[in-house]
This record gives C-alpha cells, structure tokens and sequence, in this order.
C-alpha cells in the first residue's frame, strides 16, 4: 500500500467517524455550525478558483461570513421550526439548480471532454458555484435543524436521512476508486478527471446501490427504528433506482467541480484534508445528492407517495 492511499485512508476514516459522531451526538445546531463553517471554507476555495481581483474577492468572502452570522442566528432564534426555513426562495433557487443538474451542467460536461466548449471561469459561473454550496447548506438545515420534528419526511429521522445519503456516497466513492484501479480501461472524462473511467463508475453505482439496500432493509429491521416509515416507492427496486441515481449525481457534481478546477490549473481546491485536498474535494460529490434527495423525500411527503 502507497503512502498516498494510506495518507487517503486514514484521512478518510477520521472524518467519517467525526461526521457521525457530530451528527448523533451534537445537537442540531452545532452540527449545522461546523457544517456551515465547512461551506465557508468551500466558498472561499472556490472563489480562489476564479481569476478575480483582490478587492471584489475578499468583498465577496465578508459578505459570505456575514451570511453565514445571519442564517446562524436564525438556527438560535428558530429551532425546530420548519417555517420558512428556506422558504419559496429555496424552492426556486433548488429548482433552478435542479434544472441546470438535468439539463445544463451535463452538456457542459459532455462539450468540454469533446473540446467543443471551454467553462469560463466568469461571474455567472463563480455566482451558481456559490448558490450551489449555500443551497447544500440549505437543505441540510431543513433536514436536520428546521425538521427535527419529523414534519417533511413522514416521521423519517433526520439522522438517519443524512447517514443514508453519506453512507451510499461514500461507498461509492471507495468502490469506484478501487474498481477502477483494478479493473478502469475506458476514459470516462480524460479532458476533466483522468483518473476516472466507466468501469469504476460503474463500480461505485454497484457498490452504492449494495449499500443503500443494505441500510434500507437495516432500517426497515431495526426495533429502534420500527416506529417510523418509508416512502413506499423505497421497496428493493426502488431503492437500487434511487441509490443509482443519488451515485450519477454524485459523479456529475465531482465532475463540474473538476471542470472549474481543470480550467484554474488545480489539481486539488484546497489542502485541508492530507491526501484528499480541500473541503471542496470532499463534498462535491455531495452538493447534487443532497439536493436531489431532499427534493425526492419532500415531493413524497407533500404529494403523499406512500
């Protein structure tokens, strides 16, 4: 074993244990706390992207703090309340994003491996990264904080809503990177990331499909959890066509953030985690899921798809 993956695996298994045990043994504030500090650090690794100039840089990194003292004084000031969290403001910016998930950023993607389109390191672009990563933030404070009275998921714990997604992306992410280690042959982005290929693609959508039916039917079997319920369109099917999904998003979010980086000349946003590099490194794969989810759960609850 190299030094690197060691330095990948140690590095990765710290903060795993650090994201549970936060997200069990906090309250929902302080989690959202170190979350929030984590999306500031985002932010500022991704305007550090960006050839912009000094002033307008650290003008919009204090407007960001200050964001980020605003949203944390409404978490102190309206705990537990699920109204007007996010509000219409965040359905229209989640589905915005969404649209741009399905339709937009794909393309790009698809015309830059191609050379047939070059992601400018612009204003608009610096602008959706930024609502990207507060909209991330968004929802895991609808989830954890606003809906820590069960209102949006039909009595679903919060908890483990958010284990659920990390735990189907990470596994993903692990089988991926050694799938395509052993097995990789075909290119799946050479232009943006090398180093993935189809066949680890492939293999991450297996191994998070694996582990989301796993877990599924853990929750289902689990007398702590017995008195809660489901989505009923999470059965064995439905849960390996959401898991697949959540896995593509996840790829696709790593994938427009490597563009950005690609085109600054960076291998890495940051050198935050040793062997991983910045915040923006560990939670791209993230950024789509979540939103994804959290849009999915909700349309279930409000629309009752039971």
């Amino acid at each position: 074993m190299n030094t690197i993956l060691k330095q990948r695996i140690i590095t990765a298994s710290i903060a795993s244990i650090f994201v549970i045990a936060t997200l069990f043994l906090l309250e929902p504030f302080w989690f959202s706390a170190i979350f929030s500090l984590l999306i500031i650090v985002g932010i500022w690794e991704w305007i550090e992207l960006f050839k912009i100039g000094n002033k307008l840089k650290y003008s919009l990194y204090i407007l960001n703090i200050f964001n980020l003292i605003f949203v944390l004084y409404g978490l102190v000031n309206a705990p537990g309340s699920d109204s007007g969290s996010v509000g219409y403001f965040y359905w229209v910016v989640a589905v915005f994003i969404l649209l741009n998930l399905l339709f937009i950023v794909p393309f790009q993607i698809i015309l830059y491996q191609k050379k047939k389109y070059t992601y400018k390191l612009s204003f608009p672009n610096l602008f959706f990264g930024i609502l990207l990563l507060w909209t991330t933030w968004a929802v895991i404070a609808d989830v954890y904080v606003f809906d820590s009275t069960h209102s949006h998921y039909k009595d679903l714990p919060y908890e483990f809503v958010l284990l659920y997604l990390f735990l189907v992306v990470w596994s993903a992410d692990i089988a991926a990177y050694f799938v395509g280690k052993r097995f990789g042959r075909h290119k799946l982005a050479s232009e943006i990331s090398p180093g993935k290929t189809w066949e680890g693609a492939a293999g991450g959508v297996v191994g998070g499909v694996i582990v989301a039916v796993l877990a599924t039917y853990f929750y289902k079997k689990t007398s702590c959890f017995c008195e809660f319920d489901i989505p009923s369109f999470l059965n064995f099917i439905g849960v390996m066509f959401f898991a697949s999904i959540i896995v593509i998003f996840s790829i696709v979010g790593d994938l427009y953030v490597s563009m950005a980086k690609r085109q600054a000349g960076k291998k890495d946003s940051g050198v935050l985690f040793p062997g991983h590099g910045g915040v923006l490194d560990r939670i791209d794969s993230f950024i789509y899921p979540v939103i994804f989810m959290h849009a999915i759960l909700v349309l279930s609850a409000n629309f009752m798809i039971v």
